[in-house]
Parts: structure tokens; sequence; C-alpha cells
């Protein structure tokens, strides 16, 4: 039974702001303290579970997951906005004709790091590179293929590989920002970045192109494209494969954070389970009995 003495005002709206922030309906109740070491904690522990796992604990389950999660998703259910993206998430890509394709639909201008690798006859050479790309959407029946063009930093050719003077003409061509056909590979949701590959290639005597290297990297896909989308079996098997047992202790995490925000949810319906209301009345035969004033001898 609530105590009149814990003001909690509406309790239906409480469970709602602490679905939205743990710790809101205390805040909301005025019980200032609790709320925010129930926010500071429940978010702190959720936060540290995601960070663990490379911010992919927390997916709803999909027709494109294997793994079918359920029961994981439901014990992370009550951390509130977060699970409800993860639906989002879901419901995103939960079909096969709901995914992003290879390829992009739009323009894109994105930053580009990778690595430059150059061949002049038996000799091979590799040079970090970084720049900005700008791609555009292009048909083709023979892959995720992008018109683009890449704007990078100039390259000085190590000493002991003499290009010819086309390869070098080429590599300024690459660096000077020509547009050109690049690959993109093709996307695992999961993943922060996305893989692109550029070709080097330079004009032969028969005016055919002619590749003497390629540029591999990557460009970063925005947020809400990787966050909170279901996990492909790739993607999963990759985790546990670099993160080992951290990836469980990451899950367990998020879902101790998700189950204590039960319990402060009922708190925030209900009030205190104890502190209130406790004592024993005066007279009550139940109560504590008065020690004996001592008689002078």
């Amino acid at each position: 039974m609530n105590d009149p003495r814990v003001p909690l005002k509406n309790p239906y709206l409480a469970v709602l702001l602490g679905l939205l922030v743990p710790g809101g309906g205390q805040l909301y109740q005025g019980r200032n303290f609790k709320g925010v070491l129930y926010a500071v904690c429940i978010i702190g522990t959720f936060t540290y579970g995601m960070f663990l796992s490379d911010w992919t604990a927390l997916y709803a389950g999909s027709p494109l997951s294997s793994t079918g999660r359920r029961w994981g998703y439901l014990a992370q259910a009550p951390i509130g906005v977060p699970a409800m993206y993860a639906l989002v998430q879901q419901r995103r890509y939960g079909s096969e004709s709901n995914v992003p394709q290879f390829a992009i639909e739009t323009p894109l201008s994105a930053p580009y790091q990778g690595r430059l690798m150059l061949e002049n006859g038996e000799t091979e050479k590799y040079y970090e590179l970084q720049g900005q790309v700008e791609l555009e959407p292009a048909s083709s029946v023979v892959g995720p293929i992008v018109e683009g063009r890449f704007t990078g930093e100039q390259v000085e050719l190590d000493a002991a590989f003499e290009p010819l003077p086309e390869t070098a003409q080429a590599v300024e061509y690459l660096l000077s920002s020509e547009a050109g056909r690049f690959e993109l590979d093709r996307p695992i949701y999961g993943d922060q970045e996305r893989s692109l590959k550029i070709p080097v290639v330079e004009e032969s005597a028969q005016g055919r192109p002619k590749g003497i290297g390629v540029l591999r990297g990557t460009i970063p896909r925005p947020l809400g494209d990787w966050l909170a989308v279901p996990l492909e079996s790739e993607k999963l098997n990759r985790l546990h494969y670099e993160l080992g047992k951290t990836y469980d202790l990451a899950l367990v995490y998020t879902w101790i954070a998700a189950l204590l925000n039960v319990l402060i949810l009922w708190d925030a319906f209900e009030g205190p389970a104890y502190g209130y209301g406790d004592e024993k009345p005066e007279g009550d035969p139940d109560g504590p009995k008065p020690e004996p004033t001592p008689q002078p001898a």
C-alpha cells in the first residue's frame, strides 16, 4: 500500500518517464537523489555493456539472422527507448526486400582511408592514403559498382620503386579527383564501416585502360544504418572470434541494467518497499516493550 508521505503523483506517468530515461519517474515525483542515482547506475551499466560489445549487444531478432534471437532481446527490453529503437531497426532490416542494397541509392560524400598498392612489373609497393570520396549510384550487371571521385594526398613514391612515366601519371590521375568507377563490397549491416575498392589505371598505347594497382579502404557508415540492427551470422561469428568471452560479458551487463530497471519502474509505481509505515504504533501489544525503570535500593 502506498505511503501518503511519499508523493507518487501519477504513477502511470512515472513509469512512462522511467521507460524513457531510467530514474525519470523518481525525478518526476521529486525523489531527486534516487532518480539521479538510478540514472547514473543503469545508464552507466548499459552503456558499458554496449562499449564492451563494440556497440552491438542490443538488437532484436530478425529473419535475416540465423541466430533467431528472442530471449536475449526480451531481457534487454525494459531498458526502454534503446530497445524500442532496436524494434525500429528490426523492422527496417526484417526482410530481404527492406534491407539496403549493395550499392548506394543517393549521392554520398564521405572521408576515406585505405592502403594504396602499386605494381610495376615484378615490384609491388604499399602506401597508406586518406582523402575524400564523392560517390554516385551507377547501374551495373557485374556487382555493386558506383561512380565516384576521389581526392587524396599526394603519394611520395619509394625510391626503390621506379614506375614508368605512365604509372606516375596514373597515380597523379587518381589523386587529382578525376572520376572513375569504384566497387563497394557487400555491406555487413552491423559494421561501422564499409569497404570501397578504387582501381588505379593508366591508358595503354592501344587506348585501353590498364590496371597498375588498387586502393583498398573504408568509408564510415551512418550511425542509423548499423546501430541496433539485427546481427548477421557473419558479424556475430566475427564478434565471438575477436572479443571472445568479453562479448558474452557485455550481454550480461545489458541484461543486468535492463532487469534492474524493472525494479526501478516498480518503485516509481508503488513507492518504497520499506522505510515508512513500518514503525509499530504506540500501545501495540506486539511492539517492543519499554525497559523497566530501575528502583532505588
